[in-house]
C-alpha cells in the first residue's frame, strides 16, 4: 500500500482522486495481461509501450512504482485516458483476457476512486491523529497497489470510510 504524506491534496481533489485510483488500475493491467512493446524498455518515470494483447491495443504509461498518464494510441496518435476510459479499458481487457464477464467490477472501480476523493477532502480539513497507529492507518489512502479497486466498499455509501 501506498503512504500518501499528511498533507493537503492538490486543489484539484477530482484529478488528485483520479490519479490515485489510475495507479492499481495500470498495475493490474500490466502485470496481468499487457506485454511490453517490442523495443520498450520499462525504466522509473520514463514512458513505456505495452500492447494489450486481448484488444490489440498499444497502451502507453509513465513508468515507476505507481505508474501513471495512461494514453491509447488511436487513429494515428496518442490519446490520453480519463479515469473513466481507463475503467472500461481495464474490465474490457480483463473480460476479454479471462473469458468472464464482470459486471460489478467497472462499478467497484468508479466507487473506489469515489472514496480516494472524500478521503482526500476529509482529510484536508482535518489536523493527523495524534496516536501514530491511527496516523499510520490513516496515511493509506490509495489501498493495495494490484487491486483494480482497492477502495471499494461494495455498494456502500463512500463516506463509509471516513471514520477510520
Amino acid at each position: 500500500m501506498d503512504r500518501v504524506d499528511p498533507m493537503h491534496p492538490r486543489d484539484d481533489v477530482g484529478e488528485a482522486a483520479d490519479a490515485y485510483a489510475a495507479a492499481p488500475l495500470l498495475n493490474c493491467l500490466l502485470r496481468e495481461v499487457a506485454e511490453p512493446a517490442a523495443g520498450s524498455v520499462p525504466r522509473s518515470g520514463e514512458r513505456h509501450v505495452y500492447r494489450l494483447p486481448a484488444g490489440g491495443r498499444l497502451l502507453r504509461v509513465r513508468g515507476g512504482r505507481r505508474p501513471a498518464e495512461p494514453e491509447v494510441y488511436a487513429a494515428g496518435a496518442w490519446h490520453r485516458l480519463t479515469h473513466p476510459e481507463l475503467v472500461k479499458l481495464t474490465a474490457e481487457e480483463l473480460r476479454r483476457h479471462t473469458g468472464l464477464s464482470n459486471s460489478e467490477l467497472p462499478a467497484e472501480m468508479i466507487d473506489s476512486r469515489d472514496a480516494v476523493a472524500a478521503l482526500l477532502v476529509a482529510r484536508a480539513g482535518a489536523a493527523p491523529p495524534e496516536d501514530p497507529y491511527q496516523r499510520s492507518e490513516q496515511s493509506l489512502i490509495t489501498g493495495h497497489p494490484y487491486h483494480p479497486a482497492p477502495k471499494a466498499r461494495g455498494g456502500g455509501p463512500v463516506a463509509g470510510w471516513l471514520p477510520y
